[in-house]
């Protein structure tokens, strides 16, 4: 877009002035105008317009597909965040279960309900 002049803020106004000079062949002070340097002026004012308008429709686009990955991101972030708190509750699990094995049988017994229990932790541990 360096070719393309940018356009002053009160673009439209200036178009609307403009095209009533053409349509009315003064100039505001009553004097004839030259169409043609009006003609090309207004047409620099459209290639600039359209130029602007389809740099505003690319950087809007741009503006979506960021906002696309951002969410794709918090997703993945998220999804992360789940995943890694199931692993610390289940390893938290396996810790409190081994602790009261450790704590709770004597030497030679075992409880048969914590056995289950900690073979249960294991075999999901391994499974994943």
């Amino acid at each position: 877009m360096a070719d393309v002049e940018l356009l002053p803020c009160s673009v439209e106004h200036e178009l609307r002035v403009d095209a009533a000079i053409i349509r009315n062949g003064i100039d505001g002070v009553h004097e004839p105008i030259n169409r043609e340097a009006l003609a090309d002026r207004l047409d620099r004012y459209a290639h600039a317009a359209a130029a602007q308008s389809a740099e505003i429709e690319a950087l809007r686009a741009e503006v979506e597909r960021l906002r696309t990955d951002r969410d794709s991101w918090e997703q993945q972030a998220s999804d992360r965040v789940a995943d890694w708190h199931a692993e610390h509750l289940r390893a938290e699990r396996l810790a409190e279960a081994l602790r009261r094995y450790r704590n709770e049988v004597p030497i030679g017994h075992q409880p048969h309900m914590l056995a289950h229990e900690v073979d249960d932790l294991l075999r999901e541990q391994e499974s994943e």
